[in-house]
C-alpha cells in the first residue's frame, strides 16, 4: 500500500495478534505513515461519533479530547437513537414548528422561556436534588445492611463447611481404627495408650462404634445444615431485592436531575434565536423539545462519567500529583494537591489526554457495539518515563476489555518494558525502493535457563 510517499507491506488488523502490540522506530513521518495506514484498516465503523475518536489519537486541547471521547461513549449509550428520533420528527415537519439539528449546542433550539418558567424549573430542580440525596441516603443503607447480611451467611456457610469437614476427618479416623482392630483382633493395641488390648477388646470396640456412629450422626446433620445454606437465605434474597430496586431507582432520579440541570443552565445561559420557535401546544414540538432535553442530559452524563475515570486514570499515571480532571467555566482544568495546577507542563497535558482516551476506550467496550481495538500514539512519547510505564501496566490491564492495543511510539518505554507487550513491530529503514520494512522484534516475558557447571554423583 502507498501512503505518504511510502509502499509498505501492511498486513491487516486481523492478522495483529490480540493483546498489547507496539510499533516502534523510524522517523516521525514513517510512524505518521503507520498510524494513516491502521486508521484506514481499523477505523471504518458506521458510527461517526466512533469513528472520529478511534482516529483521534492526539487533539489539540484537553477541550477537543474530552468532547470527542464523550460524544462517543454517548453514543454508544443511546445518543444516536435519540438524534435518528428528532432526525425523524424533523424531516416529517409541516407545521412549521420544527427545530435545528446537527449543531453541538442543540439546546440552543430550546423555546425562549420567562422567568417564571425559570423559577418553577429550578423549584422542581431542586426537589429533585433532595430526593436524589434522601433515595441515595437509602441506598447506602440498604446496601450496608445487605453487605452484613451477606457476610453473616457466608461466615455461617463457612463454619458449617469447616466443622463438616472435622466430622468427616474424625469419622474417617475412627473408622480406620476400627477396621484396623477388626483385622488385629484381641492383640489390638489400645488407640490411647498403645498396650495389648486381650480382654478390654470388645468393652474399646464397643465404645469406637458408638463414636463413630454418634459422629457420623453429627457429620450428617451438618451436611444438612451445609446443603441448606447453599442456597441464600430467603430474607437475604428479599434484601438483595430491595438493594436491585433502589439502585434502578436511584439510576432513573440521577437521570431527571441531570435533565432538570440542563434545562436550568440552558435558561439561565438564555437560548439563542431559534430558525423556527416551538408552539407550546404543538405535540410535535413538544416531543422534540423534550427529546433534545433529553440528549442534553446523556451527553452530560457521559462526560461526568468519563472525567470521573479519567481523574481516577490521571492520578495513578502521574503517581498522586494530578488527582482529578474537571470542567469548569473556561475550560478543563487539571486538579493538584492543594489547588488547580496554573502552569500546565507537556508531560502533563499528555498524561490527561492519554488518560482521558483510556477511560472512554474502557466505557465504549463494555457497551453493546463494543471496541476491538484502540490505536495510541503521540501523547505516550511526551510523557515521563515513569508516568509511561504506569501507562503500559493500565493498558495490559485494559487488554481485558479491549482485544487489541495498538501503540505507535519511537520505542524508549516500550524497550525498558518489553515484556509488558504481546508484539512489537520494528520499523526498519533498509534502503529499499519498496520504503521501510515492518519487522517483528523480541517482546513477552523472557525465559532464563539455568544450567550448573557441577554434575552431581549419587
Amino acid at each position: 500500500m502507498h501512503l505518504m510517499g511510502y509502499s509498505w507491506n501492511w498486513p491487516s488488523e486481523a492478522s495483529i495478534p490480540a493483546g498489547l502490540t507496539a510499533v516502534i522506530g523510524g522517523d516521525g513521518r514513517s510512524r505518521k505513515a503507520v498510524k494513516e495506514l491502521l486508521i484506514q484498516t481499523g477505523g471504518g465503523s458506521s458510527n461517526k461519533p466512533l469513528s472520529h475518536f478511534w482516529a483521534c489519537t492526539d487533539a489539540g486541547t484537553l477541550e477537543e479530547m474530552l468532547s470527542t471521547a464523550s460524544l462517543a461513549i454517548a453514543f454508544t449509550r443511546g445518543l444516536s437513537l435519540v438524534d435518528a428520533a428528532l432526525k425523524r420528527l424533523g424531516s416529517g415537519d409541516k407545521s412549521g414548528t420544527g427545530l435545528r439539528l446537527g449543531a453541538p449546542a442543540l439546546e440552543s433550539n430550546l423555546p425562549g422561556s420567562t422567568s417564571r418558567d425559570l423559577e418553577a424549573i429550578t423549584t422542581e430542580f431542586q426537589l429533585a436534588e433532595e430526593d436524589f440525596r434522601s433515595l441515595r441516603a437509602e441506598v447506602v443503607e440498604a446496601d450496608g445492611d445487605l453487605e452484613a447480611s451477606m457476610m453473616d451467611w457466608l461466615r455461617e456457610r463457612q463454619d458449617a463447611e469447616t466443622t463438616l469437614n472435622a466430622y468427616r476427618d474424625r469419622a474417617r479416623q475412627l473408622r480406620s481404627r476400627l477396621r484396623q482392630m477388626e483385622t488385629t483382633g484381641p492383640n489390638a493395641p489400645c488407640p490411647l495408650c498403645g498396650r495389648v488390648l486381650e480382654g478390654h477388646y470388645d468393652e474399646v470396640l464397643r465404645e469406637l462404634n458408638d463414636e463413630w456412629e454418634s459422629v457420623v450422626q453429627d457429620g450428617i446433620w451438618w451436611r444438612s445444615r451445609w446443603e441448606q445454606l447453599e442456597l441464600k437465605p430467603q430474607d437475604l434474597q428479599e434484601r438483595e431485592e430491595k438493594a436491585l430496586k433502589l439502585h434502578v431507582t436511584l439510576e432513573a432520579q440521577s437521570e431527571r436531575v441531570e435533565l432538570l440541570r440542563a434545562r436550568v443552565s440552558s435558561m439561565r445561559a438564555g437560548s439563542a434565536p431559534i430558525e423556527k420557535e416551538v408552539a407550546r401546544d404543538d405535540h410535535q414540538g413538544q416531543v422534540m423539545a423534550a427529546l433534545i432535553r433529553v440528549r442534553i442530559a446523556r451527553e452530560i452524563r457521559a462526560r461526568d462519567l468519563l472525567l470521573d475515570r479519567a481523574s481516577r486514570f490521571v492520578c495513578r499515571l502521574t503517581g498522586g500529583r494530578i488527582l482529578a480532571i474537571t470542567v469548569r467555566r473556561g475550560g478543563v482544568h487539571l486538579e493538584g494537591d492543594y489547588e488547580t495546577l496554573r502552569s500546565v507542563s507537556e508531560e502533563d497535558l499528555s498524561a490527561a489526554k492519554l488518560a482521558i482516551r483510556l477511560a472512554a476506550a474502557s466505557f465504549i467496550a463494555a457497551g453493546v457495539q463494543g471496541l476491538g481495538s484502540l490505536l495510541l500514539e503521540e501523547p505516550f512519547d511526551r510523557l515521563d518515563p515513569e508516568v509511561g510505564i504506569r501507562s503500559l501496566l493500565l493498558m495490559k490491564e485494559l487488554v481485558s476489555e479491549v482485544p487489541r492495543i495498538i501503540l505507535v511510539s519511537r520505542g524508549t518505554t516500550v524497550g525498558a518494558r518489553p515484556e509488558l507487550f504481546d508484539c512489537i513491530m520494528e520499523i526498519r529503514e533498509e534502503g529499499s525502493t519498496a520504503g521501510p520494512a515492518l519487522r517483528p522484534t523480541t517482546a513477552g516475558p523472557g525465559k532464563f535457563m539455568l544450567q550448573s557447571s557441577v554434575t552431581l554423583k549419587h
